[in-house]
């Protein structure tokens, strides 16, 4: 089990929302340097953490702090870029 393994938890989600990245997956891609996306008319939300739970007493976890690049394009639903993010992130 890795450190950020250790420090966070997940409460699940009853709904599938429209969203890029959740909770489940973010820390999936730490390293992800680059996203692109088009013509995603029902994407809502790109990274929504909600659920996401950081323990107190660990570092601050960084989500995707490789990230140079973010192009959204043609996404007429999209509310949120960042959502429901909590404490230590």
């Amino acid at each position: 089990m890795t450190d950020i393994q250790q420090c966070v938890g997940f409460i699940p989600e009853p709904i599938i929302s429209r969203k890029l990245f959740s909770s489940k997956t973010i820390l999936w891609t730490p390293n992800i340097e680059e996203i692109y996306t088009s013509n995603a008319d029902s994407l809502e939300v790109v990274f929504d953490l909600k659920g996401l739970k950081v323990d107190e007493e660990c570092q601050r976890i960084a989500v995707v702090a490789q990230l140079k690049a973010l192009t959204i394009q043609y996404s007429s639903m999209l509310g949120y870029v960042w959502k429901n993010v909590p404490r230590g992130i």
